[in-house]
């Protein structure tokens, strides 16, 4: 058992540090200018670092107890609406950003 959670705590730092390093930059581009495209791009990458520790940390522990009467199925749809939805933020507000870059040069 703690073998398992030190594995999941693992594997979760080493999905997290790529979102970690983006969301560096997106608070680094939100100080230099607050702008949409800026907020679309934190939002979508604070939702994948929830969804991240979510299914790496939350959900196996969940899983494992099997004393609960989740809708395992309701959890997985809500999760892959969260990941979606973070997904389309990022993705509009990267595409605003290189539009608006292409406008200026």
């Amino acid at each position: 058992m703690i073998e398992e959670t030190q594995s999941n705590i693992l594997s979760t730092i080493v999905y997290i540090i790529p979102q970690c390093i983006i969301l560096l930059g997106c608070i680094f581009y939100l100080s230099k200018k607050v702008s949409i495209e800026g907020i679309l791009i934190l939002i979508g990458t604070l939702g994948s670092i929830a969804l991240i520790t979510f299914n790496q940390l939350v959900l196996p522990t969940i899983i494992q107890n099997e004393n609960n009467d989740l809708d395992y199925e309701t959890i997985f749809m809500i999760t892959g609406g969260i990941g979606f939805f973070s997904t389309l933020f990022f993705a509009v507000g990267f595409l605003l950003i290189v539009l608006k870059k292409q406008k200026s040069s």
